[in-house]
């Protein structure tokens, strides 16, 4: 469809229903898009996997995200769906995927992948909790969002914005007034910004931080 200039790439619910990437019921719920070498890259939340999409709207999986076994209360499921919400390009050009992690929403499972150009997946940094937002700034940082950051199923609303640096250390830059936070983007001067409220009808925000 057309309006006002906008047009209908692929069809990526579509695409979910015919090839089904993860074998699972089909879901498909894309929660992310880059771009990359005039092509797009879909992180389907829903399908758990990584597609690409031409310029001319054919579209292929790069990479499938699969259930990964979390430290789950007695009772739950041992096993979570990988549910990746957020993809960007890195500053070596690789592709980074951060998870939500579906059911029970444990604590500590989420991971930042790095996807290989063979499709093959890494964890680049993990031990976060309901992951929604990623980028890098200029120096190779990664700054993560945390959707909930004692779990979902906590019922508390409170987030955190992290800084990952290139050596591995991380700090929590921060946690109050982060409520259900979902996205992040470093700006061209350096300036992080922060969608909050994301789960509050006629609350949502955008926070500009200076570190």
């Amino acid at each position: 469809s057309r309006h006002r200039g906008v047009r209908a790439v692929a069809d990526i619910a579509a695409y979910e229903a015919e090839a089904n990437p993860d074998g699972g019921l089909p879901d498909s719920n894309p929660h992310s898009v880059t771009t990359r070498w005039g092509k797009a890259y879909v992180a389907d939340a829903g399908g758990n996997s990584l597609l690409k999409v031409s310029r001319h709207g054919a579209i292929s999986t790069v990479a499938v995200f699969p259930d990964q076994p979390v430290a789950a209360p007695p009772g739950l499921p041992p096993m979570a769906q990988a549910v990746p919400t957020s993809v960007v390009v890195g500053p070596d050009g690789a592709l980074y995927v951060g998870q939500l992690t579906g059911f029970p929403f444990v604590p500590g499972a989420a991971n930042v992948f790095r996807i290989g150009k063979d499709g093959t997946i890494e964890v680049y940094a993990g031990g976060f909790t309901n992951v929604t937002g990623i980028d890098f700034d200029r120096h190779g940082r990664l700054y993560v969002v945390e959707f909930a950051s004692n779990g979902i199923l906590s019922e508390d609303p409170t987030g955190a914005l992290i800084r990952v640096n290139p050596d591995g250390s991380r700090e929590t830059l921060v946690s109050e007034g982060l409520v259900n936070p979902t996205g992040v983007v470093v700006g061209r001067k350096g300036d992080v910004y922060v969608s909050n409220h994301g789960a509050e009808a006629g609350a949502g925000e955008v926070l500009r931080f200076r570190f």
